[in-house]
């Protein structure tokens, strides 16, 4: 129940703008009427159910006016049957089950997207996954709070949160975790999924709310008027943050500031740190310059120095676009931006609130007795959480503030805080029963983010997922430009050797010969020493040798620059088409499944038609045909027929004139008229008799063999219907 009352509720609010405290309650009695068995509570009862989930308790009248602000809001009702316990309003009940809904639906987004090619089933991961993020928001919270407190102690700020976590972790699941812990890295360094950051700052903001609502007793609540009217001094490290554009911490500084806008405090800059910064950038470019011809190609990725990588990112810029590169005038108008850092911070900063602090104290503390010791604390506490020796300078400069700080919080008795980036600050206290003044930046943009409302939500999500990775993952860059200054001291050039060489020559020199300082002569040998039994390895000559060829062919690539960029655009374009053309052709399809799948019956029923349609129109050309056919056999038989009805009257007329003496015999009369002509004509007529009965014996055996044919032959009518097809 315990993810019921506050994630389910943190994912509804997410890190929108609102008063935390009381919405953050308000939400929880809520929840609590929600998902009680009873159908009403008394105010003693929600604080019993509360107790019961978080553990911790807090007075009964915060809860009394938080039941009347939910009643005032028609959120939550007086029970008709006892009117001292409240029920949730049925409007109110169904919003909180469709948020329920929604935030279930988001962490099974969230999962999905996690774990995705999971070569098992997502939904093991799902109870490792929120029990790792629990352990580790819990952690993270209990940190930032130590430090805006100023309780933070050594092993809190060396402690491996996300080894640890995975470790818990293995107690109690039974997964891949090698598999795990990669999908946890990425969660945690991707900065541009709105649901992954919208995770994170919820889960960020667990840990605020309880403090806001008093959960904890062990700590004083947090509110807005906390950071309210105290004065806060900026470091060297977080003013470099503010101007340099690709510092990694430069978002959380500009975020830091937009959130002091909005508190009634001063930002003060003291003149010593001016002079430190003003320094350390001068000596910095100066460090650049000598180094410009020291450093690999692919190792200038990898160094951390910011004014470094906003000068490698423009020229990358610059180099991009095809503009001839000066690295000189880069350099130039990189150094003017950072001179001109108060011009910046006057833009950022309203001049109220900005304050510069030059006082004659800062040159004569340096004579106070306790100071010397003071530094060496310094120095024991940066040696504590850093690998490198704390520079002389730095700690001075650490020394002076941090006692002008402690003076000025007792003179005035207003608290004023130290702002950095350097993890040893909170460790450093002037007595072990006080509470340090010094806050690392992180920690307290955690606080001053939601308190202030100084963004919107995808912003603060953004902001505040981009601080958690710094706080888990390891640092990006491995590098500082003032390692590569020895090989400019020893007059080596390593720009062209290989970049892995060069890289395990520095990280070697750091573990073998750390103490050793450059600038003196006979450390110098030691240096050069050191680097020739590392490069003296016949597997680095032969690098060597195959990194000069590889210059050779970029120099070749380099002449066939404009070629290869032109095959690469058109290829870019022929892939930008391809794409087109696959994703037309998936829409296509799409269109055509939607419509065959939409039509698919009444393309089902036209093609039933037109299959009746065929049938009929085959049916009536066959009958047509047999139409014709039979017309033609007809017409075949129709000469048969009438010679067998001629033949039929010569037959007729012959059988006749052998019955001259019936009466109606017509034929055989005109015969008997015929031979009793005169004598004259019976010769004539005798030949005529003589041929006419020749040729009719001839006409009527035609007659019927033509008619037999036609009419009678089965053999020959079978053939010619098979000819004609009936």
């Amino acid at each position: 129940m315990n993810r019921e009352l506050l994630t389910s509720a943190l994912f509804q609010h997410s890190s929108k703008v609102q008063p935390y405290k009381q919405e953050s309650l308000d939400s929880i009695v809520e929840r609590i009427l929600f998902f009680s068995k009873k159908e009403s509570l008394t105010t003693e009862e929600l604080q019993n159910e509360f107790v019961a989930v978080t553990g911790y308790c807090i007075p009964i009248d915060i809860f009394e006016a938080s039941a009347n602000r939910l009643v005032k809001a028609k959120k939550i009702d007086i029970d008709a049957a006892n009117e001292d316990s409240f029920i949730i309003s049925p409007a109110r009940s169904a919003e909180i089950e469709i948020n329920e809904k929604a935030s279930i639906r988001k962490q099974e987004i969230l999962i999905d997207k996690v774990f995705k090619h999971c070569p098992e089933q997502k939904s093991i991961y799902n109870d490792p996954f929120w029990f790792t993020l629990s352990y580790i928001f819990s952690n993270i919270g209990d940190y930032s709070a130590k430090i805006v407190n100023g309780t933070i102690d050594r092993e809190q700020i060396l402690f491996p949160i996300l080894d640890s976590s995975i470790e818990e972790c293995k107690k109690l699941f039974k997964i891949d975790f090698t598999f795990f812990k990669q999908k946890i890295v990425e969660f945690f360094a991707e900065l541009n999924d709105p649901l992954f950051n919208e995770t994170k700052c919820v889960l960020a903001q667990n840990y605020f709310i309880a403090k806001s609502i008093g959960i904890n007793p062990n700590s004083e609540n947090f509110s807005k008027e906390v950071f309210e009217n105290q004065i806060i001094y900026l470091d060297t490290n977080v003013i470099l943050a503010i101007i340099s554009k690709n510092n990694r911490k430069h978002n959380n500084a500009i975020a830091f500031i937009n959130a002091l806008n909005k508190i009634d405090l001063k930002i003060c800059i003291s003149n010593i740190t001016v002079i430190e910064y003003e320094s350390w950038v001068q000596n910095e470019f100066e460090r650049i310059r000598r180094t410009l011809h020291q450093i690999p190609q692919k190792t200038k990725s990898k160094i951390g120095s910011p004014v470094y990588r906003d000068y490698y990112q423009t020229y990358i810029e610059k180099s991009d676009k095809g503009n001839e590169v000066d690295l000189d005038i880069i350099l130039q108008n990189l150094k003017k931006e950072y001179f001109g850092f108060k011009e910046i911070l006057s833009g950022l900063i309203s001049k109220e609130k900005l304050v510069f602090i030059d006082d004659a104290w800062f040159d004569s503390i340096t004579n106070a007795p306790n100071f010397e010791e003071f530094t060496k604390l310094i120095k024991s506490k940066y040696n504590e959480v850093s690998v490198r020796e704390k520079g002389e300078g730095a700690t001075i400069h650490d020394a002076k503030l941090l006692l002008w700080l402690d003076k000025e919080s007792k003179e005035k008795g207003i608290k004023h805080l130290f702002v950095t980036a350097d993890t040893s600050m909170p460790l450093i206290k002037f007595d072990d029963n006080e509470n340090t003044n010094n806050i690392l930046l992180e920690a307290i943009l955690q606080w001053l983010l939601p308190l202030t409302n100084g963004h919107n939500d995808n912003e603060i999500d953004k902001t505040i997922a981009e601080i958690i990775k710094q706080q888990i993952l390891p640092k990006e860059f491995i590098f500082e430009i003032k390692d590569f200054l020895i090989f400019d001291q020893l007059h080596m050039e390593c720009q062209e050797l290989p970049s892995e060489d060069v890289e395990n020559c520095i990280i070697y020199l750091k573990k073998n010969a750390a103490g050793l300082n450059p600038n003196n002569a006979s450390d110098r040998e030691k240096f050069a020493s050191e680097i020739a039994k590392y490069f003296i390895d016949p597997g680095k000559k032969f690098k060597l040798e195959l990194s000069q060829k590889e210059k050779e062919n970029e120099i070749l690539k380099n002449k066939l620059g404009d070629v290869f960029k032109i095959i690469g655009t058109f290829q870019e374009q022929n892939d930008e088409k391809d794409k087109a053309l696959i994703n037309l052709k998936d829409q296509h399809k799409k269109e055509v499944d939607n419509i065959q799948e939409v039509h698919s019956q009444e393309i089902s029923d036209i093609r039933g038609a037109l299959s009746g349609v065929t049938d009929e129109l085959t049916q009536f050309k066959n009958d047509q045909k047999r139409k014709e056919s039979v017309k033609s056999f007809s017409k075949w038989q129709r000469p048969g027929k009438v010679s067998f009805v001629l033949l039929l009257l010569l037959l007729i007329f012959g059988i006749l004139q052998l019955c001259p003496n019936w009466e109606y015999n017509y034929p055989a009369k005109l015969i008997e008229y015929i031979n009793g002509l005169k004598p004259i004509n019976e010769a004539k007529y005798s030949l005529w008799l003589v041929i006419d009965g020749f040729l009719t014996s001839s006409l009527i055996l035609t007659l019927f063999i033509f008619s037999y044919q036609r009419l009678f032959n089965k053999e020959k009518i079978d053939n010619k219907k098979r000819g004609l097809g009936l």
